[in-house]
């Protein structure tokens, strides 16, 4: 998944995205939603649900290393000709990014796996 998004990124500054892809509307903020909410998916169980301190389980290691790239990439479109920055697209991807990892626990923790420390 991260490939998947490092390669339209890269696609996407060149400016070479597939017409039939949709960069504008609706479909883009389920794309970003279902990107990124897979990539903090995998990640927060690969990382096993590690939590930034001992204190508290939340907030976790895996979405925060997921959506701080993902907001500098947000922020870092407005100085390019083919990208455009958009704090609704920021907005489903965070909202991806929490909701895939909740996911991933509450699966984990229905199966008995999860382990918070």
């Amino acid at each position: 998944m991260v490939g998947f998004a490092v390669v339209v990124s890269i696609f996407a500054y060149r400016g070479r995205l597939p017409r039939w892809l949709p960069t504008t509307g609706g479909m883009d903020k389920v794309g970003h939603f279902l990107i990124f909410g897979a990539i903090a998916f995998f990640a927060d169980g690969a990382l096993r649900y590690r939590p930034l301190t001992r204190r508290t389980p939340w907030p976790r290691l895996a979405p925060l290393l997921v959506w701080v790239p993902v907001a500098i990439d947000e922020w870092a479109q407005r100085f390019s000709p083919h990208r455009s920055s958009d704090l609704a697209d920021l907005a489903a991807d965070t909202l991806g990014i929490a909701l895939g990892a909740w996911l991933s626990h509450a699966i984990d923790r229905r199966l008995g796996r999860a382990r918070t420390p």
